[in-house]
């Protein structure tokens, strides 16, 4: 569930004698993996998982230039010079 609010939460304190003013608990961190044989398991399961069914290898395939078309003349015609490419305008028949 969420909550939205502009400016100001209207609320009412329902035990106001209790005291609220504590501390933060401050949580060490030792550096080591805390998570339990299971979650490891799991862990490398969902990584292998992605690893093998990433997109990167099969995007690694894919020529861009070859399906790139003009939106003004549908030419499929591109020089690429440097980091830039320019379109080799083709005229189109009128009929």
């Amino acid at each position: 569930m969420r909550f939205f609010w502009k400016d100001k939460i209207e609320f009412e304190v329902v035990n106001p004698e209790c005291n609220a003013n504590w501390p933060i608990p401050i949580v060490e961190s030792n550096g080591t993996n805390n998570k339990s044989f299971f979650w490891q398991i799991r862990d490398l399961f969902l990584k292998i998982r992605r690893w093998a069914f990433s997109q990167n290898t099969l995007n690694k395939k894919i020529d861009i230039l070859k399906i790139l078309m003009c939106p003004n003349c549908d030419s499929t015609i591109l020089s690429k010079m440097m980091s830039q490419l320019f379109v080799i305008h083709v005229k189109r028949n009128m009929k």
